[in-house]
């Protein structure tokens, strides 16, 4: 049976739980409650308001609950997230960007540079490019258009490898300076050896090793695959070089001519590789190289090279040496320049020793001129097999007859011209 002094009703006449008070006084221990209030150990002890459930429990008993994020919390969360991922990718292309613009370590080597006439902007930033002047030549024409820049003055530069944006576009809009430049003469025939002494004594602070240092650090189309030797491949000529410049920059410009020269005569690297003309002529393009070598170093008078190319030629055709004197020179070193040929040197044990060995020696022996490569690859026609010289003015008798030859060699030697 239910206790009716436990419920009341409400205004809706809905029962309502009510205080109950027990019958009999008990002791209870004062509790400081969270509101302040005390109760004391009488029932007649009344709150200050009316307590909550969990003001009933010892603090002890509290626990801490983390309140779960709600979906705002969550977008928050993750746009602060994307802010920081895109502001770690922003900042690590500014730092990159910088490094192309300015890039570390400081501008190198000052070279000269030529814009030639009709170049766009495009044109103009693959050469310096090429040339290392600029490290990215992509962003370098963005920067371009960022700054309003679309066009340059032709003429010449002094431009350092691996310079500051700014700097190049300073420069190239102050437009072209005065290039200091020297000259200096390679005369034809010269060997590697004699050409680095020439270089040495014609251009200021070129020393001769510098030219070997320079050599070993090139390479060349031109040359088979095995082979290492530069001989022939530096074309002879009268160059201008700016002041700043180093050896290597002087050298292969040198060996750029002989490219072009050698191409203008009809020569190519590919015909190295080219069944078709080494079936029809046993030779190479380097092979040609060599032939023009000899004739450079035999032949006083360009009139007469293709007449001694042909002289090669057909003894080559024959399986016949060659009897080049001036491979024998080379063979014995240079210390004997200028020295007669003896009987010991036409028995030295060399690959260049052409009156010992058949076939070609197996390098240029000199750096031939245009003249020597036309001819070596296009002999005037003859039967010819023998030369020797028979004028003062250095011209050469062609024969081929055997007895005819050893007569006129006679007479040249008893009117001492060797």
């Amino acid at each position: 049976m239910t206790d009716s002094r436990l419920f009341d009703q409400d205004s809706s006449g809905s029962p309502r739980e009510v205080d109950r008070v027990p019958d009999e006084p008990r002791d209870v221990p004062e509790t400081r409650h969270r509101t302040g209030a005390t109760r004391t150990g009488t029932a007649d002890t009344r709150y200050d308001h009316e307590p909550r459930d969990d003001e009933m429990l010892d603090a002890r008993e509290y626990v801490r609950m983390t309140r779960p994020a709600g979906p705002a919390r969550k977008v928050v969360f993750t746009v602060v997230g994307v802010v920081v991922v895109l502001g770690l990718v922003v900042g690590g292309f500014g730092l990159w960007l910088q490094r192309q613009i300015n890039p570390p370590g400081g501008p190198g080597q000052v070279l000269a540079v030529s814009v030639e006439s009709g170049s766009t902007v495009d044109d103009i930033v693959d050469l310096l490019s090429d040339e290392g002047v600029v490290s990215n030549p992509t962003v370098f024409r963005y920067y371009l258009r960022w700054r309003g820049v679309d066009s340059f003055q032709a003429g010449e530069y002094s431009l350092a490898r691996n310079s500051a944006f700014d700097d190049v576009i300073t420069t190239l809009e102050a437009g072209p300076g005065a290039r200091q430049t020297e000259r200096f003469t390679v005369p034809e025939g010269l060997t590697i050896d004699e050409m680095a002494v020439r270089l040495e004594s014609e251009i200021d602070g070129l020393d001769a090793d510098d030219v070997a240092g320079a050599l070993i650090r090139m390479d060349s189309d031109w040359r088979p695959g095995d082979e290492n030797s530069w001989e022939g491949l530096l074309f002879p000529d009268t160059y201008d070089y700016d002041t700043g410049e180093d050896a290597r920059e002087i050298l292969e410009r040198m060996n750029r001519q002989f490219d072009s020269v050698a191409r203008s005569v009809g020569l190519d690297p590919a015909m190295g590789v080219n069944l078709a003309t080494l079936e029809r002529t046993g030779l190479t393009a380097y092979d040609y190289i060599i032939i023009a070598s000899m004739i450079e170093k035999e032949a006083r008078l360009p009139e007469e090279h293709a007449l001694m190319s042909r002289v090669i030629h057909n003894r080559l055709a024959v399986g016949m040496t060659l009897g080049i004197d001036a491979t024998v020179i080379y063979a014995r070193g240079p210390e004997r320049e200028g020295e007669p040929i003896t009987d010991a040197d036409l028995a030295i044990d060399s690959p260049y020793n052409t009156r010992l060995n058949p076939g070609l020696p197996p390098t240029p022996i000199a750096a031939p001129s245009r003249s020597a490569l036309d001819a070596a690859l296009n002999p005037a026609d003859g039967p010819w097999i023998y030369y020797v010289l028979a004028g003062e003015d250095g011209s050469h008798f062609f024969t081929d007859d055997y007895n005819e030859f050893l007569r006129v060699r006679d007479e040249s030697r008893a009117a001492g011209l060797f």
